[in-house]
């Protein structure tokens, strides 16, 4: 049977047509050995509309950088015009060439905005949902029964064991507990049903993948070890592009590289990975235009070989400063640490913390970091600081 998280319906809306016909496609190919639990069905009723919404606000978001763009060539424009020995036909050369370029932009922009489905009118994706999915969605959990299970969440997270646990402090109320819900509602399906699952979700979070090097290496193995001791069955657990590629292979095709592209990058943009460090306070002490002072804390939820927390430069400096950080607070029994600062901007920076002795990781707790922004206009400037 072949499951999916609300997160993959609802990305069906994010989508351009092609892209959504090739997962309406893979989602065929299991004819009516398909099913949905009541959790995942309820999250995708809950947060569709806010979904179309966003996604039809893609055109006001490429008009907008389009005109970002012209902006910035404008001034560039503006600054060359000022070199005189520089002759002036440069500057009006790039400009009547950057001038046919935006217009053709805005003029595409606006024309994708003019055929794009209003899915508040007439919502073809809804319909072709309700049509896979009728008579195949879960019981999910009523009264005591959800609150004995929200009640194993709470323990579950404590002992950060998948999935979900991630969700626990950017999620309010039960709403943090849905992995769990969703996830225990499957295996009690599989159970009774006695069948295998293969369960697709566009997740991309530790509590749901083993993470090595930077690169997800497979689900975690906690999962798959419980599903199959509470069912007796196994479960195939895919991302979004997987499920995309094993499916175009089972047609006798391969899956067109502009598809797997744009739901990597939907699922990135959804910003569904959250960071083991999550900064609890920025205290500047100077911000000035050359030089920017002050204290930033860092609480490390759980134990990794490095972490990094961010900055914010407000206002924002003259120029790309020059970054140096020191930790003066960590938990106890921290190793030394190796502490490298790096910016590319005027309005931010960032400082990455890990042991000085390779193999070591980062104890959980809480860490200081002092930091110091300093630009000089008249010489070069080290975004690698110590």
């Amino acid at each position: 049977m072949l499951t999916l998280d609300a997160n993959v319906l609802l990305d069906l809306y994010r989508y351009n047509a092609e892209t959504r016909e090739s997962i309406f496609s893979a989602i065929g190919l299991f004819g009516e050995r398909v099913w949905v639990s009541r959790q995942a069905a309820g999250e995708f009723f809950s947060n569709r509309r806010k979904v179309v919404v966003s996604a039809a606000l893609d055109f006001d978001h490429a008009r907008r950088a389009v005109d970002g763009v012209r902006k910035a060539v404008t001034e560039g424009l503006t600054e060359l015009r000022k070199l005189r020995l520089v002759p002036r036909q440069v500057a009006d050369g790039l400009e009547g060439g950057f001038t046919d370029a935006f217009e053709k932009a805005a003029a595409e922009i606006e024309a994708a905005r003019l055929v794009h489905p209003d899915h508040f009118r007439e919502d073809q994706i809804l319909d072709r949902l309700l049509t896979v999915f009728e008579g195949r969605v879960g019981d999910g959990f009523e009264g005591e029964r959800r609150d004995g299970v929200i009640r194993e969440g709470v323990a579950r997270y404590k002992a950060k064991r998948p999935p979900g646990y991630m969700d626990e402090t950017t999620k309010e109320g039960d709403r943090r507990y849905g992995d769990v819900l969703m996830w225990l509602e499957t295996i009690e399906f599989a159970k009774a049903a006695k069948v295998p699952v293969v369960f697709v979700t566009s997740e991309l979070k530790e509590d749901w993948w083993e993470k090595g090097s930077g690169r997800i290496l497979g689900p975690r193995w906690e999962l798959l070890k419980e599903f199959h001791e509470q069912t007796g069955q196994p479960v195939l657990i895919y991302q979004t592009e997987r499920f995309a590629h094993f499916a175009a292979e089972r047609a006798g095709a391969s899956l067109k590289p502009d598809i797997a592209r744009e739901i990597r990058e939907v699922s990135a943009r959804r910003g569904r990975i959250q960071p083991p460090a999550v900064e609890v306070e920025h205290l500047p002490q100077v911000a000035e235009a050359d030089e920017n002072l002050g204290t930033l804390e860092i609480e490390l939820l759980r134990e990794v070989m490095m972490m990094t927390g961010s900055g914010r430069l407000e206002p924002p400096m003259a120029g790309v400063p020059e970054v140096r950080a020191t930790v003066t607070a960590s938990p106890a029994g921290c190793p030394p640490l190796d502490v490298r600062c790096a910016t590319g901007t005027t309005f931010d920076f960032n400082v990455h913390i890990r042991p000085i002795e390779r193999g070591r990781v980062l104890p959980v707790g809480h860490y200081v970091v002092e930091y110091e922004c300093a630009y000089d206009a008249s010489g070069s400037v080290d975004q690698d600081g110590g």
